[in-house]
């Protein structure tokens, strides 16, 4: 009977995991089978223990059928997520606040610039000593919103127009800029109490208000006052712009540059700030940025989505292009760098969907850096082969200008090229450089002017052009190795854009730097998963912190 009752246990409960989970028909054999065997378990505690040890997951117990796993409950079901529109806004400004921090520590020149003004405006702003920012190409939604913006405020001064030429004129509107501009100016002092205290009791909205009920308000009177106390906080370049603002006459003209003038001293303080604050911004750059991926790592796990597919392909096909010998986290991680600028490495199409998730800041940079590294080792080739082809024939004491005219010539032919279309371009300069030699005494035959052709037509397999290539690599490959390093030596050959080719090599070592001090951790994590990562890269992230710092 106890054998009887624990194989009819069995049987039933390989029936119910045979049936597909969730489907809600129940089923009627294996209901009924369930049905006996809650009973029994429920009124025979012998029972009951051979039945909830039926039901432990033991495949021994029974050889002869297989069990079966059903693949939606093996693999899981991912649940239904919904985010509401607040914790939308909190990742886009946590995102925004992220880039923002990334720009101030890894790029130099990062200004707040004003936003982009129509021609009238910025022809306005030119006469009167500002200086406007320059109108360029915009994107409909950007054309849109200016015109948006332009229609906006336009209907706003209108209504201030129609309101001072009232009889007796409507100050109320004015009175309310004057709180603005009061609100503004206390916002520029933030530490000066005196004063703050002094701007409280001339710009008095009650004592204002007072005055105009009595008809006593001179609004001249206030505009001096703003006027000199702007004069007196503005940076020296926006001198004229002030001297020009005190001489408009017209209240509405008046308070149209008054703002204008105020938004532009916002951005010189910011900027001014920004700059002051840049050593303590890139202290804490690399704790920040690492925080702010990792929540976004974990916000991703949430919902079921990988966050570093593409930096795990990334690592492991430049893991791959090692040898077995050498694949170190700290060689690895420089190769895939090196990998980013090589543009020589062919990369799938759109490339925008190739980029690590931990260098998506940077894509545009380093997009950047790579073109330039390209046009420049361009240049070079081209020096290099016009100066076998026709720069040795040449008089010794000739051959150094004929050198600066050939480099002046492919740089101006290559400058807007890009790199995948250089070699092409390249092919079209023989002209230029037959006629530089000329231009030095020599003249060019057609058998030389056809050989510098060929040989600018194949540039990319020129022996020339893959040895500065190679010796660019290694240097870069070098500075990768030692961040720290401060005597850098330029790769031979490379003497004719020297000043250029280590600017472009700085800044791309700089954003290399501060990548590893932010995901040194985690790339090791990727690359050594038991347990070493974070000994090997402790070292790694001081230095780059201190790099980064410098």
């Amino acid at each position: 009977s106890d054998k009887a009752s624990k194989d009819s246990a069995g049987d039933n409960r390989e029936a119910s995991e045979a049936k597909p989970i969730g489907d809600g028909s129940g089923g009627g054999g294996s209901g009924r089978a369930r049905e006996h065997r809650d009973s029994e378990s429920s009124t025979d505690p012998q029972h009951r223990d051979q039945a909830q040890a039926a039901s432990q997951p033991d495949d021994r117990r029974s050889p002869r059928s297989p069990r079966f796993v059903n693949p939606e409950q093996q693999f899981g079901r991912s649940p239904d997520v919904y985010v509401t529109l607040e914790k939308l806004m909190e990742a886009q400004e946590a995102f925004n606040n992220l880039v923002l921090a990334h720009e101030v520590a890894t790029n130099d020149n990062f200004r707040f610039e004003p936003p982009a003004t129509s021609a009238s405006e910025a022809s306005s702003a030119a006469s009167s000593g500002g200086a406007a920012a320059a109108v360029s190409a915009a994107s409909p939604e950007e054309e849109l919103e200016r015109r948006v913006r332009e229609t906006m405020h336009r209907a706003f001064w209108d209504v201030l127009t129609e309101n001072l030429a009232k009889t007796p004129p409507d100050y109320s509107q004015a009175v309310t800029l004057i709180g603005e501009i009061k609100t503004i100016l206390l916002s520029l002092l933030p530490n000066n109490e005196r004063a703050r205290q002094q701007i409280e009791e001339v710009l008095d909205l009650e004592l204002i208000r007072q005055k105009v009920e009595h008809g006593a308000f001179d609004i001249n009177y206030y505009s001096n006052y703003v006027l000199d106390l702007m004069g007196k906080m503005c940076a020296p370049a926006r001198d004229e712009a002030i001297r020009a603002c005190a001489a408009i006459q017209e209240p509405v003209a008046l308070f149209r540059e008054l703002f204008r003038l105020l938004d532009l001293m916002k951005l010189d303080m910011a900027n001014f700030t920004m700059q002051q604050m840049r050593p303590y911004i890139r202290q804490q750059a690399v704790t920040y940025e690492r925080e702010k991926f990792e929540q976004l790592l974990a916000s991703q796990a949430a919902v079921g989505v990988d966050g570093l597919r593409r930096t795990r392909a990334w690592l492991s096909e430049s893991a791959a292009a090692l040898p077995a010998a050498e694949r170190t986290p700290s060689r690895v991680v420089s190769e895939a760098l090196l990998r980013l600028v090589d543009w020589r490495q062919s990369r799938p199409q759109p490339e925008a969907d190739w980029w690590p998730e931990t260098l998506v800041m940077d894509a545009q940079k380093l997009v950047g850096i790579r073109d330039r590294l390209a046009q420049l080792h361009c240049v070079c080739a081209c020096v290099l082969l016009a100066m076998g082809a026709l720069g040795q024939r040449l008089p010794e004491d000739r051959r150094p200008a004929f050198k600066a005219r050939a480099t002046a010539a492919a740089a101006a032919v290559l400058a807007d090229c890009p790199a995948d279309r250089l070699d092409s371009a390249a092919a079209g300069l023989a002209d230029t450089l037959a006629k530089s030699a000329e231009s030095a005494d020599y003249r060019v035959n057609d058998k030389e002017c056809q050989l510098l052709t060929a040989q600018l037509a194949d540039l990319p397999v020129h022996a020339a052009a893959r040895l500065l290539h190679s010796r660019l690599m290694d240097f870069l490959r070098e500075g990768l190795q030692d961040l720290q390093a401060r005597q850098v030596r330029l790769p031979t050959g490379y003497s004719a854009v020297e000043a250029e080719l280590a600017q472009v090599a700085g800044a791309f070592l700089r954003l290399c730097a501060h990548n590893r001090a932010v995901f040194g951790q985690l790339y090791d994590k990727l690359l050594m998963p038991d347990g070493r990562a974070g000994q090997a890269a402790e070292g790694q992230e001081s230095r780059g912190e201190e790099q980064g710092c410098n």
